[in-house]
């Protein structure tokens, strides 16, 4: 199979299912496969749960304040309600990066797609989580998880942000940028999970000081954009030691060395 599109090695994420039971590379059936139980799971807990609020009556589970702030009621999955919020973020955005050829959105608008979610993201998440907390007169509801949404989000913008201004300077950086995106996003959560627990200086002071809305948000807003920032920290560091060059050079042994517009070679 001839392939010419380096990136084409990562339609299976979306389209191509059948590596499920496939013989060949273990990377990429390690990924499908995440990728299948998210896609399983995700809609199927959302549709469920919906058509259990129904069920027994539970009316208030569908207000549009309590769909955005339990994000879809992933925020009421069990147990640490936190990380299948943060989890469901990682989820959309590998799935946005990887869409399938054709989608309606052009590749190159993705960051602007990522970027103006979040914009909206910060008021919107605001405005539903303080109603969330009003409503069940809870200070910081376990269950609303829009503000791992959104601190993501703004993690994932600082390395869109980050990632333009490489692209500025080479344009070969976004070869290795792309590729490795899942990986990147991988490092951002866990990034992301340990400074929204920790919760360090500024951070920890915003979750004591502030109430409502914003107390809820303005904690993981500021974890995330320090997750973006020791991101870019640590991959830089790990650019110029050497050390990303070795870990690419052993994920994919095959591309590195090959010019952009040369075909790979045929498996």
């Amino acid at each position: 199979m001839q392939m010419n599109d380096p990136y084409s090695r990562y339609d299976w994420l979306v389209e191509h299912f059948g590596l499920l039971f496939a013989a060949g590379d273990p990377r990429q059936q390690i990924g499908a496969w995440l990728m299948f139980f998210a896609t399983g799971f995700f809609p199927a807990w959302i549709l469920g749960t919906s058509f259990y609020a129904l069920v027994k009556r539970r009316f208030a589970w569908l207000h549009p304040a309590e769909m955005i702030a339990t994000s879809l009621h992933v925020g009421r999955i069990r147990p640490a309600p936190g990380t299948w919020g943060s989890l469901f973020t990682i989820y959309l955005l590998v799935w946005l990066i990887f869409a399938p050829e054709g989608n309606v959105l052009n590749p190159l608008a993705i960051p602007v797609v990522i970027l103006a979610a979040t914009v909206l993201i910060i008021p919107i998440g605001t405005w539903a989580s303080g109603v969330y907390a009003r409503r069940h007169t809870k200070d910081d509801p376990s269950e609303v998880v829009i503000d791992e949404v959104a601190g993501i989000l703004v993690g994932a913008s600082v390395m869109i942000i980050g990632w333009g201004i490489l692209l500025h300077q080479d344009m070969m950086a976004f070869r290795p940028f792309l590729v490795l995106w899942p990986g990147y996003l991988a490092v951002l959560f866990l990034l992301f999970r340990l400074f929204d627990i920790w919760k360090p200086g500024l951070i920890g002071r915003a979750d004591r000081n502030l109430k409502g809305g914003w107390g809820i948000m303005a904690d993981d807003l500021l974890a995330g954009l320090l997750a973006g920032l020791v991101f870019w920290a640590i991959f830089f560091a790990m650019k110029e030691s050497g050390a990303f060059l070795w870990i690419y050079k052993i994920w994919f042994p095959d591309w590195v060395g090959i010019a952009p517009e040369t075909p790979l070679p045929s498996k």
